[in-house]
């Protein structure tokens, strides 16, 4: 579907999302007060922002048993706030877009993340053709692709660019554009959908900055 919506991954958490916390943060008898606090979205977020719970995704074997959208927040929440980001909008809506884009299962982007890249110029040329609500939806679209792009793989920019790229700056400035318009007025998203873009839209440097240290830092997506 062209642009997305921002929906909270912390509505589809897994029961072993729960038992992974559960197992890096518990001991006898305080299982169920860690249950009590997951149950509340706040708890839930004090819980997942313990360094303990990042610790535990990059070194516990248990952790390959969590969900995607799991692993991605506690990944993009902990980069945010690294970076000064603390607004928990901005680590729900990445790690739902990370969820989306990277999952081998659902578009394959791990076996050829740059390849995107190749349709880029055609692509804005659909854009440019475009009008109303639907110039919208494709630029958000695009806007967010070149996010994940600059933010997990910046090499594959001097790989094989696109022919009227100009490296990491074309691609941050129009997902830049892109988040804004999608939170301006004449959007066809949600009021709190557009809240969470000019958030975005707001720190898309920031943002990219911090994913290049989860990238280089704490996993690797291949070339």
């Amino acid at each position: 579907m062209l642009g997305s919506r921002t929906r909270s991954v912390q509505d589809r958490f897994e029961e072993a999302d729960f038992d992974f916390v559960a197992s890096v943060l518990g001991a006898n008898g305080t299982r169920e007060h860690i249950f009590e606090l997951w149950s509340d979205l706040e708890g839930r977020r004090e819980l997942m922002d313990l360094p303990e719970v990042l610790r535990g995704l990059l070194e516990a074997p248990m952790a390959l048993g969590v969900s995607a959208g799991f692993y991605f927040y506690v990944m993009v929440r902990h980069a945010l706030m690294q970076a000064d980001l603390p607004e928990h909008r901005l680590a729900d809506y990445m790690a739902g877009l990370m969820t989306r884009r990277i999952s081998t299962a659902q578009c394959g982007w791990m076996e050829n993340p740059c390849g995107p890249l190749n349709h880029a110029a055609p692509f804005l040329a659909l854009i440019d053709a475009a009008k109303g609500s639907m110039k919208i939806r494709l630029k958000l679209a695009a806007g967010e692709q070149f996010l994940i792009l600059t933010g997990l793989y910046p090499s594959s920019l001097n790989w094989k660019p696109a022919a009227d790229s100009g490296g990491v700056e074309f691609y941050e400035g129009f997902a830049k554009r892109s988040y804004q318009d999608a939170a301006g007025r004449d959007s066809p998203f949600s009021t709190e959908s557009k809240r969470t873009f000019g958030c975005v839209a707001a720190c898309v440097p920031e943002i990219r900055r911090a994913l290049n240290h989860l990238a280089e830092e704490w996993f690797f997506l291949g070339e």
